[in-house]
């Protein structure tokens, strides 16, 4: 028969025993309370970690610790620090809270002995003071993450730390930068993916290389530190916060099988530190991460995210944040393959925009109707929650309704063709390619969609209702799909059909074209629409086109001012690399100083012409140097070939056509206007032909050989306009008076398609 020790007994026997050997009594406290925590074998720990990864999390929370320095101190400090973002949500569908304390590699806002705390006080950061906390909290025998451990214990809500795995805000610029960059990477310089006047092609110059081997001993470290001394009930690696990992990738490669290894290798490490700690704490600690919504892309970076899965080392699966790759069906797929939940990061939408003139404020992205849509065409797809990023305010309405599917199936609510957008930054930000891994729309003020007449364009929207559920209600439906047209001339239309049926009974209104919808016509699930334009034929030009006047431009950049953000839209501003930009005499000066192989500096604008219309762009331009045929050039796409005019001091030429003439490019402001039409390109100086290039514009567009750079993504490398500098290693600047086009086969350009679903009260039935 075996011995049994009463808890008295045991007890006794370790006070006696410690105290022998001049142990404190407090010792044997803690010594005691250690033998009540259960014994959970590796076994019993799968079976609990199981049942702790598939529990009910309606809406997960990230807070990304900015509550920790607020722009005005809270008071008291305490009660005002949970006021800001976490005590608004007792009582809401908020299941679960991740809690981010990890600014940069190397810095953190918790107590810890791995790098740098984070005690700067405070700083200016767009004419505005922020307010650090944490050293005040410490003081107090605190910190940010002990107090909200603390609040979702007292309110049965579960919690995260989460640390961004290579988070680059401290390169980005602006006034906070200097006080985030750490001493982990001052000290290392050898660490990052460039310095500040060496920077990558992809990501950003901070961003530390996991290559080296002390920075994944450091991100270990961390995760470690915080399991053994937080009563966290798991871990988020966010590798979206920002999804750069490997130098070699920065410098346009993708991540090599070793790397891809090396990242593996971390993830099994963190896993085994957790599973150890669990035992230790007789409950398990969950590893939830977050990362692009693409197996592929995924490895193109450096994270082997399905052997991840097949190896169990994943117990939650968040996907998106900047941009979304795939339909979010294809997220749910790959984790319920593996048994692992997955979660729709509804982050803030970064298009900035805003909406068509006269669009109410719920018909944007960002708005509480956009997020009722956002969420229910995730829900729609099977996910098991929703994760919400950059939406803080506890007192909007979504932490209420977000995380309830039947409820939100008979709300008014606003679905987006493209909640997301092009992304910012997109896809092609972080490794080489990016775009071609995207299976989603991007329609949005950022990335239109051109209409052509009489050339059909097929996109889908997932949409979920419950109008029978509605109807029960006394609630009637009506349901609008409003498109915000540009370029529109008079007796020019827009056909719309959804689900193969002609949407009639539509009412125009400045930039917005409305259409009513049936309820019978939507479909839970995914809804076909078909847009084909109607337009009318513009004259064509007679007489001699180098010399005839245009009054009506379709696009006149006068170059008196820099491009603002967001009224700049359509242009996009491919200077990431250094250059100045900047105003001198009521011209514009681009100027590429740097030899980088990414350096340049140019403007672009979608014009997404077609090849057999008659298209003329014109400039008005003077040479100050180039030391390279692109240094300052004008490239021209019109999807079926493309061609760059060279500006050099004495000679201008069409880079693929391969003839030039001799021109004192530098002395004076010179007009150039370039004109195309099926396979010919001609340019004409001053109204004077100087390069016929009839029958030579044959360059497919998106041709890289002969040392083109991949400068743009595909849709507008294939159709735009651009000035400037495109070359890396090469220099060249000028003065710009303006840039414009026309063009005969003007398309109808296609910034947005929505539809809004308002239920509307009737009176009850007797």
């Amino acid at each position: 028969m075996k011995n049994h020790v009463t808890h008295a007994g045991r007890f006794f026997c370790i006070l006696i025993i410690a105290l022998f050997c001049g142990v404190s009594q407090k010792t044997a406290v803690a010594a005691e309370e250690s033998l009540k925590k259960p014994v959970v074998t590796p076994a019993k720990l799968e079976e609990m970690r199981k049942e702790a990864a598939h529990k009910q999390r309606r809406i997960i929370y990230n807070n990304d610790g900015d509550d920790a320095v607020p722009f005005k101190i809270p008071q008291p400090l305490v009660e005002g620090f949970l006021k800001q973002r976490s005590t608004g949500l007792i009582g809401s569908q908020v299941d679960t809270v991740f809690y981010c304390t990890m600014g940069s590699m190397g810095y953190a806002m918790h107590r810890t002995k791995v790098g740098d705390i984070f005690l700067t006080r405070e700083w200016r950061t767009a004419g505005l003071t922020r307010y650090n906390l944490t050293p005040d909290l410490i003081k107090l025998g605190t910190d940010p993450l002990q107090l909200i451990v603390e609040f979702c214990r007292q309110n049965k809500i579960e919690v995260f730390w989460s640390m961004r795995m290579n988070d680059t805000h401290d390169g980005h610029g602006g006034d906070y930068s200097p006080f985030i960059f750490p001493n982990f990477k001052k000290n290392n310089p050898e660490y990052l993916f460039g310095a500040e006047n060496a920077k990558p092609r992809y990501g950003e110059w901070t961003a530390v290389d996991y290559a080296q081997p002390k920075v994944r001993e450091m991100a270990f470290q961390y995760a470690e530190d915080v399991c053994k001394n937080y009563d966290v009930d798991g871990v988020e690696l966010d590798f979206f916060r920002h999804a750069n990992f490997f130098k070699s990738v920065g410098q346009g490669g993708l991540a090599s099988p070793a790397e891809l290894d090396m990242m593996t290798a971390l993830m099994r490490r963190i896993r085994k530190m957790t599973e150890a700690e669990s035992i230790k704490k007789g409950k398990p600690i969950l590893l939830s991460i977050r990362v692009p919504d693409s197996v592929e892309y995924c490895r193109a970076i450096g994270l082997d995210l399905e052997k991840w899965l097949a190896e169990g080392l994943v117990d939650m699966l968040t996907v998106t944040c900047y941009f979304q790759l795939n339909p979010w069906e294809y997220s749910v797929k790959l984790g319920h393959k593996y048994g692992v939940p997955v979660y729709a990061s509804l982050s803030d939408s970064r298009v900035q925009a805003g909406r068509a003139k006269g669009w109410p404020q719920n018909f944007q992205r960002g708005s509480d109707l956009f997020y009722r849509g956002y969420a229910m065409q995730a829900w729609q797809s099977g996910v098991d929650g929703v994760y919400m990023f950059n939406y803080f305010d506890p007192n909007r309405p979504g932490w209420r309704e977000l995380g309830d599917k039947k409820e939100l199936l008979v709300k008014d609510k606003v679905y987006f063709m493209s909640p997301r957008g092009y992304g910012s930054p997109p896809a092609g930000c972080y490794v080489k390619d990016g775009e071609k891994f995207r299976n989603t729309p991007t329609l949005s003020v950022e990335k239109p969609i051109f209409l052509r007449s009489n050339q059909p364009q097929k996109m889908t929207l997932v949409m979920a209702e419950d109008f029978p559920g509605a109807e029960k209600r006394n609630l009637r439906p009506e349901i609008t799909c409003r498109l915000w047209v540009k370029s529109m001339a008079e007796g020019d239309r827009v056909d719309v059909k959804m689900n193969g049926r002609l949407l009639e009974n539509v009412k125009a209104s400045g930039e917005s074209l409305d259409y009513r919808i049936e309820p019978t016509d939507v479909k839970n699930g995914d809804n076909v629409f078909e847009l084909t334009a109607q337009t009318v034929p513009r004259k064509e030009f007679s007489g001699n086109p180098g010399a005839l006047e245009i009054k009506d431009w379709d696009m006149a950049y006068v170059c008196d001012k820099v491009l603002v953000y967001p009224a700049q839209l359509p242009w996009r501003r491919l200077m990431n690399y250094g250059g100045i930009e900047q105003i001198q005499g009521n011209q514009l000066l681009l100027a590429d100083r740097s030899t980088g192989a990414a350096d340049m500096v140019n403007l672009a604008y979608p014009w997404h012409i077609s090849p057999e219309a008659l298209t003329v762009a014109e400039a008005r331009v003077r040479v100050v140097d180039s030391n390279d045929p692109l240094g300052v050039c004008i490239r021209v796409a019109n999807s079926a070939a493309v061609e760059y005019l060279t500006l050099s001091k004495d000679r201008i030429g069409l880079y693929f056509a391969k003839i030039s003439c001799p021109l004192d490019a530098a002395k004076d402001l010179h007009t150039y206007r370039i004109v195309l039409k099926g396979k010919d390109i001609r340019v004409y100086v001053d109204g004077t032909l100087k390069l016929d290039g009839a029958g030579k514009f044959t360059t497919a567009a998106f041709d890289r050989k002969e040392g083109v750079e991949d400068i743009l993504d595909a849709d507008w490398n294939k159709n735009s306009l651009l000035f400037g500098s495109a070359t890396g290693p090469g220099t060249g600047e000028a003065y710009w008076e303006y840039m414009k086009y026309y063009t005969e086969g003007k398309p109808v350009g296609l910034q947005d398609l929505i539809v809004a679903v308002t239920y509307l009260a009737t009176q009850e039935k007797p």
